[in-house]
């Protein structure tokens, strides 16, 4: 589906839930790797990168990631934070300042699904300043999908935009029906209302950015 999508790699992100759920960093390996070599069939320059999307759990996060429990993205300084729907914006603050002073860069997994930041643009805009990076899910942008449904709002979306606080789109997916990835119909929208440039900019150059570890 990516590959029909026009995707010309993918970073896989399997949840890292100390306690729930723990993905061996060599199994994640092994299956990307039999998954890039599936896509080049098709198209030889396809690409799997792997890491996870690490549910933060305090300190110890940082120190899962340096014993090699978990895995950054594509194993680079990023790394992939998600957070309880109800977190407090102080958990989200103090886990951005940990994660900094341990040398990675924060990403916030879909931000438009925590309470605390949804239309808080100051406490977003200070998140930033202090080196975290946004990241919204693909399907949070129109009005009839699953993550418009059950967490944020387009109106909150297109705001982020103007704004220039969005720096990666991620697919979410999690399946091919229900939660399929659905990157050409992002793309489509993204076009249409911010322009080719900026829909290739978060789509496209954005992510090749980070897999060679340079700051967005």
């Amino acid at each position: 589906m990516e590959l029909d999508q026009g995707a010309c790699g993918l970073i896989v992100t399997p949840h890292f839930w100390k306690g729930r759920w723990t993905p061996p960093p060599e199994r994640v390996r092994e299956l990307a790797s039999q998954l890039e070599e599936k896509g080049r069939a098709i198209r030889p320059d396809f690409f799997v990168a792997i890491g996870n999307e690490i549910k933060y759990y305090g300190a110890t996060a940082a120190e899962n990631l340096a014993e090699g429990q978990c895995l950054s993205l594509g194993g680079t300084r990023y790394v992939l934070l998600e957070f309880s729907y109800e977190c407090s914006f102080s958990d989200v603050d103090m886990a951005v300042n940990r994660m900094k002073t341990k040398g990675f860069r924060p990403v916030l997994a879909h931000v438009e699904r925590y309470k605390c930041l949804h239309r808080q643009y100051d406490r977003l805009d200070q998140l930033i300043q202090r080196g975290a990076y946004i990241q919204v899910n693909a399907d949070s942008l129109d009005d009839g999908s699953f993550g418009s449904r059950l967490f944020g709002d387009a109106a909150f979306i297109k705001k982020l935009l103007q704004y220039d606080m969005i720096h990666l789109v991620g697919t979410d997916a999690h399946n091919d029906q229900s939660r399929a990835p659905r990157m050409d119909r992002c793309y489509a929208w993204l076009t249409k209302k911010c322009g080719e440039k900026e829909a290739r900019r978060l789509l496209y150059e954005h992510p090749l950015t980070l897999l060679d570890d340079k700051y967005l």
